[in-house]
């Protein structure tokens, strides 16, 4: 039944395979806050299994609440992802030693999420109106699916996620590039800042999150207060300020990537989120 149904949106035209140059929303659904990541959620025809749906006609994701704004016929494809802690070469799960220097991705420095983390993905494929899942590949129930099917698969998994490109695009866009890079002063930090994200806190006031490593002196402290009472005790600004003004850049934690991290510049000049073309450099 299932290959037949598979066959039958093929003919349909509910099967399309995207080109370098088509727009796939793969990671996050369009309309809700539900991502590749989503756990499921109770059990039964009422359950959700998580993840997002893609549409082999559109390439556009649903999360399963936003499911009714798609076309009632079709095909999608699941994508569930989640995050396992990476394995050491022994076989253990990796822990995070002290950073002794300021580097990314070194034996000593601080640790990508890719060092720390696998990802691992399931496939299914979902065919509406009949709600009838295949496991991808197909576990031994003797389903074949047709290759328009499979190629309109790897297409879509092997895609940039363009919702995710035009975010960056635009937000880059926006952002000028630090003139204070070039020249920052450097000091050596007078503690080591851990690998782990579980250890780092405010200098200040010991909060956990919105925290700002200062790209001088690796000073730890939180970002500004809202207006509402939440984000930070501003220890990251006092401490640009108490130095003299001579420490302005700052990235936050946990945004640290080889492509760049958010970096505020304090400098009253700039007083913003800028780009640091050389992050790499002080760390």
């Amino acid at each position: 039944m299932a290959e037949e149904l598979l066959r039958k949106r093929v003919k349909e035209g509910y099967v399309k395979a995207p080109s370098e140059s088509d727009s796939v929303w793969k990671d996050e659904c369009a309309y809700t806050y539900g991502n590749a990541f989503s756990v499921p959620v109770g059990e039964g025809e009422e359950g959700r299994k998580g993840g997002v749906l893609v549409s082999l006609k559109t390439w556009v994701a649903y999360s399963e609440e936003a499911l009714s704004l798609a076309e009632s016929e079709g095909v999608f494809l699941r994508i569930r992802k989640r995050k396992v802690k990476a394995k050491a070469k022994g076989g253990e799960a990796a822990e995070g030693d002290p950073v002794t220097e300021f580097a990314l991705g070194t034996a000593n420095g601080f640790k990508l999420d890719e060092q720390k983390y696998d990802v691992e993905e399931d496939l299914s494929l979902l065919l509406l109106p009949e709600k009838v899942e295949i496991a991808l590949p197909p576990a031994g129930d003797g389903v074949d699916v047709p290759l328009a099917v499979t190629e309109c698969v790897k297409a879509i998994v092997e895609h940039k996620d363009g919702h995710t490109e035009a975010m960056i695009s635009e937000w880059r866009e926006e952002l000028k590039e630090t003139k204070y890079a070039a020249a920052l002063i450097q000091v050596l930090c007078e503690r080591p800042v851990s690998s782990r994200a579980s250890d780092w806190a405010c200098a200040a006031c010991g909060a956990k999150k919105n925290l700002w490593l200062n790209l001088s002196d690796g000073y730890i402290g939180c970002g500004r207060p809202n207006f509402d009472g939440s984000g930070g005790c501003g220890a990251a600004l006092r401490h640009y300020e108490d130095a003299g003004g001579i420490y302005p850049l700052a990235v936050k934690l946990g945004t640290i990537t080889p492509k760049g991290g958010d970096v505020f510049s304090y400098a009253p000049d700039e007083n913003d989120m800028v780009i640091n073309p050389l992050l790499a450099k002080p760390l």
